[in-house]
C-alpha cells in the first residue's frame, strides 16, 4: 500500500480540534480524502460566510510562521519566504498582498475553482510546484492557520507533525491505521 502525505487542512476547524495531520493512501476507492474534505468544506463555508471577513496582514502570517518547528524566514530576490531546510513552503508577493503556499498539486485546481475570489493558480513556471496562492484581502486568521500550518506539514517529517498537532490538542490519524472499508467487522 502506497502512502503519500495530504494536508490537514481538509478538516479544518472543527470545534477545537484544528490541524489533522494526516497520511492518506493514494486513490483509496470510497473514501473522502482529506483534500476532497478540504474543497467541500471550502465551497460550504464560503457560501455560508459573510461578507465581512477581518483580512490577515503579512505581519500576522509571519508571526504565526515564525512559530512553526523547524521553519527559517529568509529574504529572497525581494520576496520573504519560509522554508524548512531548502524546501519552501509559504512566500509572499512583493507588495504582501498575496500569499503562496504549498499544497498537493493533484488538488489545487479544485480549491481554486471553489474560491475563485480566495485562490489563484501559480504562474506558469511554478506550475511544476505543488503551490497555489491566497490574497490575503480574503482569507480570516483561522484559515490563514490552517493553509500555513498544513503547508509546513508538507515540510516536516511526519514525526515533527505528530509532535506540533499533540502539543496542540489537534486529533491526528492515519488511514493505514484505521480499517478503511471495514464497515465494523
Amino acid at each position: 500500500m502506497r502512502e503519500c502525505r495530504v494536508t490537514g487542512v481538509a478538516q479544518r476547524r472543527l470545534g477545537s480540534a484544528s490541524l489533522v495531520a494526516v497520511v492518506a493512501t493514494a486513490n483509496t476507492v470510497g473514501v473522502r480524502t482529506p483534500t476532497e474534505q478540504l474543497v467541500a468544506h471550502s465551497a460550504r463555508r464560503s457560501r455560508a460566510r459573510i461578507l465581512s471577513v477581518v483580512a490577515v496582514t503579512m505581519d500576522e502570517v509571519r508571526a504565526f510562521a515564525s512559530t512553526l518547528p523547524r521553519s527559517n524566514e529568509a529574504f529572497v530576490r525581494g520576496r520573504m519566504k519560509f522554508r524548512v531546510g531548502r524546501i519552501v513552503f509559504l512566500s509572499f508577493s512583493k507588495d504582501g498582498t498575496v500569499m503562496g503556499f504549498g499544497f498537493p498539486k493533484e488538488w489545487r485546481a479544485a480549491l481554486v475553482e471553489s474560491e475563485l475570489e480566495k485562490f489563484s493558480m501559480p504562474s506558469e513556471s511554478d506550475m511544476r510546484y505543488s503551490w497555489v496562492h491566497a490574497r490575503l484581502a480574503a482569507i480570516d486568521r483561522d484559515e490563514m492557520r490552517d493553509l500555513v500550518e498544513n503547508a509546513w506539514a508538507l515540510c516536516v517529517p511526519m514525526r515533527v507533525v505528530d509532535d506540533y498537532a499533540g502539543a496542540r490538542g489537534y486529533r491526528t490519524g492515519r488511514v493505514s491505521e484505521q480499517r478503511v472499508g471495514s464497515e465494523g467487522h
